[in-house]
């Protein structure tokens, strides 16, 4: 038994040896490092600082242009959406025009409209009006941030479209009225 212990101690005693010795030992390189020799674009420092600077300018262009997007899809939505609105409205007051031309021509004194029908037809038309002026009001709210994103963007330098189809908005139509 002796024998095999002192057998495993001199194996790891030979086995570790040379790897106590190789990290004691420290090896110091004379080559000296040369531009050629970390160079992967063959560029010099201040080429490549200009390219950095001008990366870190597209960068910029890109993280702008991102934010103009991600306006510029809301102020859309809103003025789809009050458009949609606009159109509702419009729609309900030709309907009440024609049951009210109706109503003058009924030979009958009372006509065919109940005075409640009537309340209730104007009061739709109401709420529907008072949607179409929040949902303006919103578009105008967003057009604002848009002009702020669109000084935002001139100061630093870049350009914008203000819009990719030219038509007025329907906030700025009821603005003029």
């Amino acid at each position: 038994m002796d024998l095999q212990v002192n057998f495993f101690l001199n194996l790891g005693f030979i086995c570790t040896t040379p790897f106590l010795l190789s990290c004691q030992n420290t090896f110091q390189s004379n080559k000296t490092i040369s531009q050629e020799d970390v160079q992967f674009s063959g560029y010099s420092e201040s080429e490549l600082n200009q390219q950095i600077e001008s990366e870190e300018v597209k960068l910029k262009a890109f993280q702008l242009e991102s934010e103009w997007l991600d306006l510029r899809k809301r102020v859309l939505r809103s003025e789809l959406r009050a458009s949609e609105s606009t159109r509702s409205l419009l729609k309900l007051e030709r309907e009440l025009l024609k049951f009210q031309k109706l109503q003058n021509s009924f030979p009958h004194e009372k006509g065919f409209i109940s005075q409640g029908d009537e309340i209730e037809w104007k009061s739709k038309l109401k709420v529907k009006n008072a949607e179409v002026k929040k949902l303006n009001a919103v578009v105008r709210l967003l057009n604002r941030d848009m002009n702020a994103l669109e000084a935002k963007l001139h100061r630093s330098g870049f350009g914008s479209v203000k819009k990719a189809i030219f038509i007025k908005s329907q906030a700025e139509k009821s603005k003029k009225h």
